[in-house]
């Protein structure tokens, strides 16, 4: 097993672009954020296993038992894994229990036509400010440590990414994000303040995202844990489509504390 120091153009192959929770595997393929990378063979791999900076964790297609074991222990020496599944790819890894199952949505499509989706933009802002976020705003940002763990640096986040604020009165009430391009597709993201929380403010700023995303060419996806079904309700309030669920299976660090 070998450690690479960054993604090379060949690791592409070994993935399937349908693979679930793809939007947050090809950016860290495409160099485009961290990651932490295991393969059989560094000049030329024919196995994966690849980690993002919040522990989303990723294996090549057709790796065998033995090289993710070796993988995983390695991995799992810095910091916990969450292996993602594909329930419909049949797998021979027989693997050990994780200490948690996640259940996962993701949002495939979106449908520009949609009502919500139009009816958001079309709403007057009426004392409402939208600004985008630089490297400044950025430190101040309800997200700021969730960006990060993705992208790593603000830099990195704002040079293949974007986010917007909604505020009032120089108040942040949302926070909208597309932080991970691959594939040419954004994971969008939100968040709200917390005293600000079930007026709408979500869906305003998401809207916005989207929009300037579709404007740029870029397609749009969106995910979720299944046990927040206030953000799976933005999602389909907006025009996202093509649902499917898959399990994350959660490994702690075998890392001593202390």
């Amino acid at each position: 097993m070998n450690t690479l120091p960054q993604a090379t153009p060949d690791l592409i192959e070994l993935f399937d672009g349908d693979a679930p929770a793809a939007t947050m595997l090809f950016p860290m393929l495409e160099g485009r954020c961290p990651a932490e990378i295991r393969v059989d063979d560094a000049a030329s791999p024919t196995q994966c296993l690849i980690r993002s900076g919040i522990g989303f964790t990723f294996a090549s297609r057709d790796v065998s038992r033995a090289f993710l074991d070796e993988a995983m222990a390695d991995l799992r020496k810095a910091k916990g894994i969450g292996l993602i599944m594909d329930p419909a790819a049949p797998n021979s890894w027989d693997l050990p229990p994780p200490d948690l199952t996640v259940e996962r949505l993701e949002f495939r499509s979106f449908d520009s036509r949609s009502p919500g989706y139009r009816q958001a933009l079309s709403k007057p802002l009426d004392g409402l400010e939208l600004r985008d976020i630089d490297v400044g705003s950025f430190e101040r940002c309800i997200w700021r440590d969730e960006v990060l763990g993705f992208c790593g640096t603000a830099e990195t986040f704002l040079r293949h990414g974007f986010g917007l604020v909604l505020a009032r009165d120089g108040e942040t009430l949302a926070e909208g994000y597309a932080p991970l391009l691959g594939r040419n597709t954004m994971e969008i993201g939100v968040v709200t303040a917390e005293a600000h929380r079930g007026q709408g403010y979500a869906t305003l700023v998401s809207a916005y995202v989207v929009a300037r995303c579709l404007e740029r060419g870029i397609s749009v996806a969106w995910s979720c844990e299944t046990e927040n079904p206030a953000s799976a309700a933005i999602a389909r309030r907006l025009g996202f489509g093509g649902e499917r669920t898959y399990p994350m299976l959660a490994y702690r660090s075998t890392r001593p504390k202390g």
